[in-house]
């Protein structure tokens, strides 16, 4: 084999290599791209729910302050209450039978009541709770 032929080889094989590894960033920058465009559009739904939520809270305080300049009393009773973690029963083929009802359905007061004693369930998970306003009108 002559010199010549061993460079365009090795010029190959090289060539080859970079190809392979190109393409590979290119298929995981595309994969990136797909990612922060739905990163994106969620950031968006989320901005614009938040805008939501802190109008309609602005609407009742609006609502409220009217009431009470009219008739001079706060027209509501106000409770801010936590909600206690529930189940999510993310699939219901790995409960075990004991939390199962006859009619086939998932007992989730039952789960409920075990994790709180600190067993793990198979395929349930735990939201984090909640927090809820009642708002209720004062009875003159």
């Amino acid at each position: 084999m002559s010199l010549e032929d061993e460079y365009w080889g090795a010029t190959m094989s090289l060539e080859d290599e970079y190809w392979g590894a190109t393409m590979s960033l290119e298929d995981e920058y595309l994969e990136l791209d797909d990612n922060l465009n739905y990163l994106q559009s969620r950031k968006q739904s989320i901005e614009i729910e938040i805008r939501r939520v802190k109008n309609e809270i602005e609407d009742v305080k609006q609502a409220i302050l009217s009431a009470y300049e009219k008739d001079g009393e706060c027209p509501v009773n106000l409770t801010v209450a936590n909600v206690p973690p529930k189940p999510i029963i993310s699939d219901e083929e790995l409960i075990p039978e004991r939390f199962i009802k006859v009619t086939k359905s998932v007992d989730k007061s039952a789960i409920n009541k075990a994790i709180k004693e600190g067993e793990a369930v198979a395929g349930v998970t735990m939201s984090n709770g909640d927090i809820t306003l009642r708002i209720k009108q004062r009875r003159k």
